[in-house]
């Protein structure tokens, strides 16, 4: 392995590893330095205070820590570690020259730590148990192997260890640091996200977490001849740390299964507890106790993060449904990449508007006008998605849709022109009814053309939507306002007048019923476009007649 990939990989990349949100002071290169040392000496100092019973630790978490302030503050995050080292290392009255090396080990373990986990996911961590989960366990207990071979080195080095002792002592530190890794990293790097749920449901949080502690506690404390060990109920903490991912996703799995591990941990360093109720001795109660631990956490890694894909499909299945109809949805939710690559390809686009909808507006109460809207918007999104359309977005009171998408048709332009004589229709009827109350009729321009567009997802990850670009999507927008000027239902340009009869269907009847209103500049464009429109219905007589059809 080279030293430049692995030293590339600690620059900061805040997308994937996004840092909790800091107080201003902290937030500079010099304050993340100083906020490592400050949290690795806490960190090293609590654990060697609470944790440590001699050997073995069954965990060291300021190895998880080292590794955490790596993918959040790169080079300065391991600055901070290497003085946080070299200070804990002063205060508990080491001064050999050998604790220098032993603190370019933890150094070395933390970096090539960040560069397993970055190599191997290639974006954020915890996202898809297939992508992240074994990348993230190779790092966890690959990079936990440098440590332990530099300090049992250096003891064996100095004769303090020999025979067995160095390689029971070299199993016990990488055991220690890969559970360190494996339960301080995930709950540190799911900071982020808990911050919204503690402003939204801080209580259910408190409630779950609480009653997580009282009942791993009563569990994992228990005197170590307690009837309840012959059930093996440890194991029934993990319905708690089910109930926590459900709820609560990676944040609330992470927080429960450390909370569970440190009782259990505890447990055995106070001699009590199913784990030393089934050994024989220290060390295999802490060796049970580490198995129990890496079980609860990949258990508790895997189900929240395919509750979290879970929640992120029915998202994108959610979002399909803004523009495709229900059963191009079931063929597209089964897709990779369901839309496509970005890519230029021929299509038909209509734009529908309401015409004269601002002044509506202004005449009504706005709880009425919008019912309205709704009501346009319901039907005319029902008539694009029975004729094979793709609704690309809502424009206020008008809306467009596209007909080619995500794959091209043989009768695109036919089913565009097919569209906006539903449309028509279906707001005949709605005017029928509105006639009956002796309410003015909605009128509707519509216009649409066929050619070349450049299409694909725009946005971000957290807001993505589906465009269409180019003349194709500027020109039925210029021809819907032809509709007002000539009383027109619809407007449609030449293009999609040739396609539609080069399709060769029965939507070339219906063009016969369009009147050539001669060649327009619309605006924007140099070549003039050759406009064929159908002549509006609006009156209110021609309502009433419908009316009596109802």
């Amino acid at each position: 392995m080279s030293a430049k990939p692995v030293l590339s990989s600690l620059k900061n990349d805040n997308t994937a590893y996004p840092s909790p949100s800091l107080p201003l002071i902290w937030q500079s290169r010099w304050g993340s330095l100083c906020l490592t040392v400050i949290i690795y000496f806490i960190v090293a100092s609590v654990s060697l205070k609470i944790l440590y019973q001699s050997d073995p630790t069954p965990i060291w978490p300021p190895a998880g820590f080292a590794l955490v302030a790596a993918l959040w503050w790169g080079f300065w995050g391991l600055g901070g570690i290497v003085l946080g080292e070299f200070i804990f290392n002063i205060s508990q009255g080491n001064f050999a020259p050998i604790e220098l090396l032993l603190t370019v080990a933890v150094v070395l373990q933390a970096m090539v730590g960040a560069y397993l986990l970055k190599r191997g996911t290639q974006g954020p961590l915890f996202t898809r148990p297939r992508d992240t989960l074994g990348p993230f366990l190779l790092s966890t207990f690959a990079s936990s192997l440098i440590n332990p071979t530099f300090s049992v080195g250096a003891k064996a080095l100095q004769h303090a260890l020999t025979g067995n002792a160095v390689f029971a002592q070299w199993i016990t530190f990488w055991l220690g640091d890969s559970m360190g890794i494996l339960l301080v990293t995930p709950l540190l790097l799911t900071l982020p996200q808990m911050g919204s749920i503690l402003r939204d449901r801080r209580y259910e949080l408190l409630l779950s977490l609480g009653l997580t502690g009282l009942v791993s506690g009563w569990i994992l404390t228990a005197p170590s001849n307690a009837t309840l060990h012959q059930f093996h109920s440890e194991y029934l903490t993990f319905s708690l740390t089910v109930w926590s991912a459900l709820r609560f996703g990676l944040p609330g799995a992470t927080a429960a299964s450390f909370l569970i591990s440190m009782l259990a941990i505890l447990g055995v360093r106070a001699g009590v507890g199913p784990f030393v109720a089934f050994s024989q001795n220290f060390n295999n109660a802490v060796l049970s106790v580490q198995v129990f631990m890496t079980i609860l956490m990949v258990t508790a890694l895997v189900l929240a993060m395919s509750e979290t894909q879970l929640r992120t499909t029915e998202r994108q299945r959610t979002n399909l449904a803004r523009y495709f109809s229900p059963q191009l949805v079931d063929e597209l939710a089964n897709q990779a990449n369901p839309l496509g690559q970005d890519r230029r390809q021929t299509v038909a686009v209509l734009y529908a508007d309401i015409t004269g909808f601002t002044a509506l507006l202004d005449s009504m109460q706005p709880e009425a006008a919008l019912q309205i809207l709704r009501d346009i918007h319901t039907r005319m999104e029902a008539k694009i998605f029975e004729h094979q359309g793709t609704l690309e977005r809502y424009t206020g009171e008008g809306l467009i849709a596209v007909f080619g998408v995500p794959q091209p048709g043989i009768e695109d332009a036919t089913y565009a022109l097919n569209c906006a004589y539903a449309m028509v229709e279906s707001l005949a009827v709605y005017n029928a009814r509105r006639a009956l109350n002796n309410e003015a009729p909605i009128l509707l321009g519509i216009g649409i053309d066929y050619g070349v567009a450049v299409m694909g997802s725009v946005g971000t990850d957290r807001n993505r939507a589906f465009m269409v670009a180019g003349k194709v999507s500027k020109i039925p927008i210029h021809l819907k306002n032809l509709c007002t000027q000539y009383q027109a239902d619809i407007c449609l340009s030449k293009a999609l007048q040739k396609a539609v009869k080069r399709e060769n269907t029965a939507g070339q009847k219906r063009l016969e019923e369009f009147e050539f209103i001669g060649e327009h500049r619309l605006l924007g464009l140099s070549d003039p476009t050759s406009v064929f429109c159908l002549q509006s219905k609006t009156s209110d007589s021609y309502y009433r007649e419908e009316a009596t059809d109802i």
